[in-house]
């Protein structure tokens, strides 16, 4: 993963930077700025602190884990029907085809949008498909079978772009999905994922035989740690793109070029299955599950830092729960798709009702790095460790709420970044404070109530 002698200059780093703000560099310009982005370093490995090789959960915990990580994420080829109902397709109408919707033009929806997308959903093909499929490249899932997004009033603070209320979630490359059916133009396909639905192109996933499911369908997987790394075959051709998260079957090892040779799902022009086999780097991927310590956590947390948000995973992005998602993907510990199932994964401290010195104060004293969450209505953080004596969290965060002349804003942040549970506290013209939302932690590899 990291050599030994990068481990040195990194120790030697936090060495040097304790007990001396550093100012990040590459921070936004100062009109954008908030002050924790300038005092506290935006890179997880200043964070760390004591033996950052111990592990954070046994080994045998972890393994458990694993297991119930693989029959949540293989789930869409154990299927024989869709998870949910006909009201997984048509939700979204009832959701929002009384409101006032804005297309990418900043002008209403014509009145027959809504329409047209109820005729595209053949609604009476639901269930009639029933065939196991795989993403073959990173791809939305949308809640109406369309690309054109939906945008509440873009004069409203937190909305307008990049808030497309069409954009439910998206898929990496290798992802297990059922097809329910398909849209009357045949462009899309109605899927289950293994934590969400919607619809997605149909050039994006491939159908599969029992055979394929077999081929790709393994525990020895390699999980992808870089964003944006190129999947390029054995006689060099550019076969796709992975992301932090991705996983793919193991091969096998070349140790003599550092690379996990890996199983790439590709798709023939008739819409099936196609394989193909990539090299991945030993820098940029590794065997699962990876031993979740404070090293490991650093280094996958420092794949997300100054990641554009990306709502629902629009444009390839991720905003708050993907973040956290993804990050224990590689360390085999199934999060759900959205927040606040999120904050229920796990044993929960109760912290509605605590001052901001309380809820810093327990988060220091009882949070452990990297396994807790810190969670609030609508958004979750992951808690990373300290510098300066104050406990920092890892979350991508639209912007901090203002309030001038009487008129509600935000200081737009936009990525993902270290900060306390205060963000933005310096800032006169703010409107409260994150950490007043901040209901409670969630130790994550330790029992929940009900479990």
């Amino acid at each position: 993963m990291i050599s030994g002698r990068k481990r040195v200059l990194f120790a030697l780093l936090v060495i040097f930077a304790c007990g001396t703000p550093v100012c990040s560099e590459g921070t936004d310009a100062p009109d954008d700025t908030i002050a924790d982005l300038v005092t506290f370093r935006q890179d997880p490995f200043f964070c760390i602190r004591g033996d950052v090789d111990a592990r954070l959960i046994p080994e045998d915990t972890q393994l458990d884990m694993q297991r119930r990580y693989d029959l949540a994420y293989f789930s869409p080829w154990r299927q024989t029907r869709p998870k949910h109902g006909i009201e997984s397709v048509l939700w979204g109408f009832g959701a929002y085809e009384k409101k006032k919707i804005f297309g990418e033009n900043r002008r209403p929806r014509a009145s027959g949008w809504f329409e047209k997308q109820r005729g595209n959903s053949n609604e009476s093909s639901f269930g009639t498909e029933d065939r196991r499929a795989i993403a073959v490249c990173e791809a939305d899932l949308r809640v109406f079978p369309t690309s054109d997004p939906l945008f509440y009033d873009f004069g409203i603070p937190g909305e307008g772009y990049p808030f497309d209320y069409v954009q439910n979630s998206s898929v990496k490359p290798g992802e297990p999905l059922f097809v329910s059916h398909r849209s009357s133009d045949g462009a899309w396909a109605f899927v289950d994922t293994p934590n969400a639905y919607g619809w997605i192109d149909i050039r994006r996933i491939a159908l599969m035989t029992s055979a394929d499911v077999g081929m790709f369908m393994v525990s020895r997987r390699a999980i992808v740690l870089t964003d944006g790394l190129p999947l390029t075959g054995e006689d060099g051709a550019y076969l796709g793109r992975g992301k932090t998260g991705t996983q793919l079957p193991l091969l096998g090892t070349d140790l003599l070029r550092g690379r996990l040779r890996v199983r790439v799902p590709l798709r023939h022009h008739d819409g099936t299955l196609r394989i193909g086999s990539a090299g991945l780097p030993m820098s940029d991927a590794v065997c699962a599950p990876l031993p979740l310590t404070q090293w490991n956590g650093a280094v996958v947390a420092a794949a997300f830092l100054a990641e554009p948000y990306g709502w629902g995973g629009l444009n390839g992005r991720r905003d708050c729960s993907a973040l956290v998602m993804d990050f224990f993907i590689p360390f085999g510990i199934w999060m759900p798709r959205n927040s606040r199932e999120q904050a229920g994964s796990g044993r929960r401290i109760d912290l509605a009702g605590k001052s901001f010195e309380e809820k810093e104060r327990t988060l220091a004293e009882e949070g452990i790095p990297f396994r807790t969450l810190v969670a609030m209505p609508g958004h979750i953080m992951l808690y990373i460790g300290e510098q300066h004596g104050r406990p920092l969290v890892l979350h991508n965060m639209w912007g901090v709420r203002t309030i001038e002349h009487g008129r509600s804003g935000r200081r737009i942040v936009g990525k993902s970044v270290i900060t306390t549970l205060a963000p933005g506290m310096e800032l006169p013209e703010r409107d409260g404070l994150l950490s007043d939302r901040i209901t409670g932690l969630t130790l994550v590899g330790e029992p929940s109530p009900g479990d």
